[in-house]
């Protein structure tokens, strides 16, 4: 039977075959040639496309999260793992020391002698702070400052496109064979990243 909310996704290949994915009510179908499944050295098969149910396909990574996302989640767990935060006030960013910088001597304990001043907080710091009596050394910390900012994204309902770069490595281009096949698989996944965004 005839489904009248099935989608076509596609492009029409550099050989003129059909690829792209077919989605119905019930069930997502894709369609790709056959000879990104023939190894060098096979018989050339019969028929020039496959057709796969998505169902069909056995992914052992399934309900893991994408390889990207791992990287991202592990470079995030190290950031934290090595960086200490650390929240200043602007009137605070020149402070008195009497040890060596930790930039050079991360393991060195520093020792912050108490300070006091009358900081007109409106005001920018620009100038070194004055300081009389002893051997202290005046640390200009002024552009370590981390202020915590939540910036919430609003969705422009007149923003419908975004740039996008794509970029082929070697490998990919071996896989392929050919510039023209390399693009041909960069634009279907382009139109799927669309079609998913369109209808999320």
């Amino acid at each position: 039977p005839d489904d009248e909310s099935a989608t076509v996704n596609g492009i029409i290949t550099s050989d003129g075959l059909f690829e792209g994915t077919v989605s119905t009510s019930s069930e997502e179908y894709h369609i790709e040639p056959v000879n990104r499944y023939v190894s060098p050295g096979m018989r050339e098969p019969t028929f020039h496309s496959i057709v796969y149910k998505t169902s069909d396909v056995q992914d052992p990574r399934k309900g893991q999260p994408c390889a990207s996302h791992r990287l991202s989640l592990k470079k995030y767990e190290e950031e934290n793992h090595l960086r200490k935060k650390r929240w200043l006030l602007e009137a605070e960013a020149k402070l008195p020391f009497d040890d060596p910088p930790g930039f050079f001597f991360p393991s060195h304990n520093r020792t912050r002698r108490p300070f006091t001043s009358i900081f007109d907080i409106s005001q920018p710091i620009d100038e070194e702070l004055e300081m009389t009596g002893g051997n202290r050394t005046t640390i200009d910390i002024s552009n370590l400052i981390f202020r915590n900012v939540n910036k919430r994204a609003t969705v422009d309902p007149k923003k419908t496109t975004c740039m996008l770069y794509l970029q082929a490595d070697h490998q990919f281009f071996s896989k392929y064979g050919t510039e023209e096949a390399c693009i041909e698989v960069m634009t279907r996944h382009v139109q799927r990243v669309n079609y998913i965004y369109k209808n999320t």
